[in-house]
């Protein structure tokens, strides 16, 4: 990163503020910061260094019936083994923020966008996410239902091997998203354009496309049952 990109991450006030790693790294010339990345990877192959639980990380601790309001700091702490239950993300941008089987129950995700926050085995009922950019989020592994994207732009938002039913995409465009392995019933797109997002195996059923023109989108073995496309023009799709 370039050292404004480290003080937006690490500096002051921001979520992973660490003043003494920002002035360590601030500090090494670029040929000096690619070797230490390489000498720790290394490293870990040989596991002379391994990853633990860091202080602030959410294991074994379920989250129940809290608010998260411009609270960036906690949403954005690693959330591993612990379901989320019957709480809210208002004004809450997160980073980082890994979910690993920890599913979601009825939590509203409201002007909370979330980047580099990849979700694994984690299941998700009534999560609307609503005006919430997703960016580098991909979700493996992560069925759900009633789960409505409104105003929430994806970039490199992969689904994969989780299928949804009930969870329409309406004004959200979207980009690098491939579908694969993915099945989808009732969960149509509104106005929302797409474009290099592939559906790989990924059949759709009782569904529709309106007025969500997209691109470079192919469908591979995804054929699916009683699918509607309406004012949705294609390019090399």
């Amino acid at each position: 990163m370039r050292h404004d990109q480290m003080d937006l991450i690490y500096g002051k006030g921001s979520v992973g503020e660490n003043q003494k790693f920002l002035k360590t790294a601030k500090s090494l010339s670029r040929p000096q910061i690619d070797r230490a990345i390489m000498s720790t990877i290394n490293d870990l192959a040989h596991e002379k260094v391994k990853f633990e639980a860091r202080r602030n990380d959410i294991v074994l601790s379920p989250v129940t019936f809290s608010n998260f309001i411009l609270d960036p700091v906690s949403v954005s702490q690693p959330t591993i083994l612990s379901p989320v239950m019957l709480c809210s993300l208002i004004l809450s941008p997160a980073i980082y923020g890994v979910m690993i089987m920890s599913p979601w129950l009825m939590v509203p995700v409201i002007i909370s966008p979330r980047i580099l926050s990849p979700v694994a085995v984690n299941p998700f009922l009534m999560v609307p996410i609503i005006i919430s950019p997703l960016a580098f989020n991909p979700f493996i592994l992560c069925p759900g239902s009633m789960n409505p994207f409104v105003l929430s732009p994806l970039i490199f938002a992969p689904f994969i091997l989780s299928p949804q039913v009930l969870t329409p995409l309406i004004l959200t465009p979207f980009c690098l998203g491939p579908i694969i392995l993915n099945p989808l019933a009732l969960s149509p797109l509104v106005l929302s354009p797409f474009v290099l997002s592939p559906t790989i195996l990924s059949p759709q059923y009782v569904t529709a496309v309106v007025l969500s023109p997209y691109a470079l989108s192919p469908a591979w073995g995804s054929d699916g049952a009683m699918v509607t496309v309406f004012a949705s023009p294609s390019w090399l799709s």
